[in-house]
């Protein structure tokens, strides 16, 4: 396995912690991050509001940073976690 390919440990570990997420925080944070959507048309999907999405979002990240943290590499300068492709 090289250094660019996920560990398929971590791999776990992520898709827990997203099944752990309440559903609604979840698919905010699924449809903005792998699905690229802004947060007006994930609240035109969801039928909630816009600050209700950001909310959702960053409830998601939050949780998922604090699970995930001292599983996966971050960014020296910013402290945000790393995103591998």
């Amino acid at each position: 396995m090289s250094a660019s390919e996920p560990r398929p440990d971590v791999a776990l570990d992520v898709r827990a912690a997203l099944e752990r997420l309440p559903e609604a925080d979840r698919d905010a944070f699924l449809l903005r991050v792998i699905g690229g959507l802004g947060h007006e048309e994930i609240a035109s999907i969801s039928g909630a509001t816009a600050a209700s999405v950001r909310s959702r979002i960053f409830r998601a990240r939050s949780a998922l940073r604090a699970t995930l943290a001292p599983e996966l590499p971050r960014r020296a300068t910013t402290g945000r976690l790393k995103v591998v492709p």
